[in-house]
């Protein structure tokens, strides 16, 4: 049997411009946890966890990844990528592709990438057995998928990488900030 795992999709992005004189005197911050890879019996990736500064800005984790049970052929979707919900600029994570087989090659989809730069790699495999995913490269990117080929045995995803948060505070003195745009 031949098996490709999906990758896992990137987080979103929420950039804002915040007054400083809009912070209170703390403000939550949420940086979400990488997620983790499908495993090595066919399981599916788990989904990101959502990134925020307070109620200034938010983005959603990325999708999970679809994993092929051990022992049989079969093609995995890729996730979705987060949605931002709340800031001045919004940009949606990246989709993770789907894996793929074939009679002489497996191949996990690449992790999703986003703002921040690349997903994992998918594994790649032209000969019997199997090649794990790659964990996410850049902040909030997805996991590569699993491959195995001509085989049984099964072989994990990549975790999805941390989001983070940054923030651009400012005081101003009647200026214009429409440059940073």
């Amino acid at each position: 049997s031949s098996a490709g795992a999906g990758g896992g999709g990137a987080g979103g992005t929420a950039i804002d411009m915040i007054p400083a004189a809009s912070l209170g005197t703390t403000v939550a911050i949420n940086v979400g946890a990488g997620s983790g890879g499908g495993s090595n019996a066919g399981g599916n990736g788990t989904a990101g966890v959502f990134s925020s500064f307070g109620s200034f800005a938010n983005a959603a984790g990325g999708a999970l990844g679809t994993g092929c049970t051990t022992g049989t052929t079969c093609v995995g979707a890729g996730g979705a990528g987060g949605v931002p919900a709340v800031g001045d600029v919004l940009a949606t994570g990246g989709v993770g592709a789907d894996g793929g087989a074939i009679t002489v090659q497996a191949f996990g989809g690449d992790g999703g990438g986003g703002y921040w730069g690349n997903g994992g790699s998918g594994g790649r495999n032209n000969g019997a057995g199997c090649v794990a995913g790659d964990n996410g490269v850049a902040f909030g990117s997805g996991g590569g998928g699993g491959a195995c080929l001509n085989t049984t045995a099964g072989t994990t995803g990549g975790n999805g990488a941390n989001g983070t948060v940054v923030t651009f505070n400012y005081t101003s003195s009647a200026g214009d900030l429409a440059e940073w745009y």
